[in-house]
């Protein structure tokens, strides 16, 4: 680094740092000091860099002012900068692929936006067992690499998904029946903690920090590289099915193939689904969207038997022999960022027959209400986690999320919607609680309520880590305790889930 960078950077955190007597410093002169010490890795508003990155978010209200935009290449850029940050009470938020729809979640006014995109690096350790992924790697360049080696690694299911949030998250992915949830298949963590220490959690080194990233989001540190275990590749076969919902029968027909899946071929390790009905009033819109894979080949005209109810209703047009890579890109297939707004809004049931059917129904007629919103789109997704998910995670040391295997599948039950204008935005939501509060009341009454909720597909109201289970709550809180004293990841980067 130049002298005079070293020396401006100097002057600068001592002035502000005197000035201020140790109280929050301006966000622009925190700016200051981060280009001074890194003069080619932070961008100001309207520079083309700061414009690129503070548009790539999925939600549109996500896309904030932050006072400037730093780019880490290390984990030793990482600490410098949380080290300054925090010993002047600056705030910031942190970026990965920017999928979270929740506005402050993943970026902030008035404040420095953390954006991990420059750390891109894909190192394989171990004899090709273990892929190193920097926290900037998106799930399609992840699988792009494993495929170099002819592996699979467990990941997202949309090829722009952030690695670390959907790890932190927990992680559902295709291939999650056989080898766990996303966060299962982490073997390390290297974490920036709070005072700027640079550290590696794993099984057998700070294990209780391990245990805690494995679902408990960004409280502890920023993780800067995740390394994830690679299977080999058994070949896939799969795709994404659009089938017109053109009467009631024809919906009840699919939500019986759905309750089937659920019940039956979600037991088969190798199948993964995301069954959805998308509905788009303006439109006259009204489908089932299938996003289906099994990870293994099999021959053209012998779909798996897993998923014989479900091709019973829709055909197995746009099904084949595909990679899972492939399968994930078409999964994401002309989805534009920034465009709309979204919300999410989780919920979990036991999966019957009954269960899927109720929960359809009163899902549709609460937003039926609603069908004059501009642009209102409805995503209803119905994701069965059989068992297997759950036992696969015990076998890896297990999470402390709390998961109930002994109820058979699950199904968790994501609400995606979207809008036009910001005026709706306070009805969109009331409609997603009252829908969920109604179906919750009718499971518990039928002893099929489920208490989860996944944090991937949360929204802000719901308290995720309660759902959990006490003593994993009571673990999170204490592991918080341990690596972030000060609350750094709570008081200085509002955003997130807080234990």
């Amino acid at each position: 680094m130049r002298f005079s960078s070293i020396l401006t950077s100097f002057f600068v955190f001592t002035s502000v740092s005197i000035a201020t007597d140790a109280q929050l410093v301006p966000s622009k002169a925190n700016c200051l000091v981060l280009w001074a010490y890194f003069p080619k890795q932070v961008s100001y508003a309207e520079s083309p860099a700061y414009n690129t990155t503070n548009s790539q978010f999925w939600d549109q209200t996500c896309i904030l002012s932050p006072t400037c935009i730093f780019y880490p290449t290390s984990a030793h850029d990482v600490s410098i900068a949380l080290k300054y940050l925090t010993s002047v009470k600056g705030r910031f938020a942190v970026k990965s692929g920017g999928h979270f729809s929740i506005p402050g979640y993943n970026n902030i006014n008035d404040g420095v936006l953390i954006s991990t995109e420059r750390m891109k690096a894909m190192t394989w350790k171990a004899g090709d067992t273990v892929l190193e992924l920097g926290a900037g790697v998106l799930w399609g360049e992840a699988y792009a690499k494993a495929a170099e080696k002819h592996k699979v690694v467990v990941g997202g299911r949309i090829p722009d998904i952030g690695v670390s949030g959907f790890l932190l998250g927990g992680g559902l992915s295709f291939i999650g029946a056989e080898y766990g949830f996303g966060c299962d298949n982490v073997v390390g963590f290297e974490i920036v903690l709070a005072n700027g220490d640079i550290v590696y959690a794993n099984g057998s080194k700070y294990a209780d920090l391990y245990k805690a990233l494995k679902g408990g989001s960004s409280n502890y540190g920023i993780v800067t590289r995740f390394d994830v275990s690679a299977y080999p590749d058994a070949g896939g076969w799969g795709g994404q099915l659009l089938f017109a919902i053109d009467s009631n029968a024809t919906r009840e027909r699919m939500l019986d193939a759905i309750a089937d899946f659920h019940i039956n071929g979600a037991l088969d390790k190798k199948t993964g689904v995301i069954a959805s009905f998308l509905t788009w009033p303006e439109l006259g819109l009204n489908a089932f969207l299938g996003n289906v894979f099994y990870s293994q080949s099999v021959p053209t005209n012998s779909p798996p038997a897993a998923l014989a109810g479900l091709l019973a209703v829709t055909g197995t047009a746009g099904l084949g022999n595909k990679t899972l890579g492939e399968v994930v890109s078409g999964t994401g297939a002309g989805a534009t960022k920034g465009t709309a707004r979204n919300t999410f809004h989780v919920g979990s049931v036991v999966a019957t027959k009954e269960s899927i059917h109720k929960v359809d129904e009163i899902f549709h007629a609460e937003f039926a209400k609603l069908a004059n919103v501009p642009g209102l789109r409805t995503v209803l997704v119905f994701q069965a986690i059989p068992p297997s998910f759950v036992y696969a995670g015990y076998k890896n040391g297990g999470n402390p999320m709390g998961l109930d295997a002994s109820r058979g599948t699950v199904s968790w039950i994501s609400q995606s919607l979207s809008w036009k204008n910001a005026a709706d935005e306070s009805k969109i939501k009331l409609a997603q609680r009252t829908a969920k509060n109604a179906y919750m009341s009718w499971a518990t009454a039928n002893g099929l309520a489920d208490k989860f909720l996944y944090l991937n597909d949360a929204d802000e109201f719901q308290d995720v880590f309660a759902s959990y289970g006490s003593e994993n709550e009571k673990f999170l809180k204490k592991v918080k305790k341990v690596y972030d004293p000060e609350r750094v990841f709570e008081k200085l980067m509002p955003g997130g889930y807080k234990v």
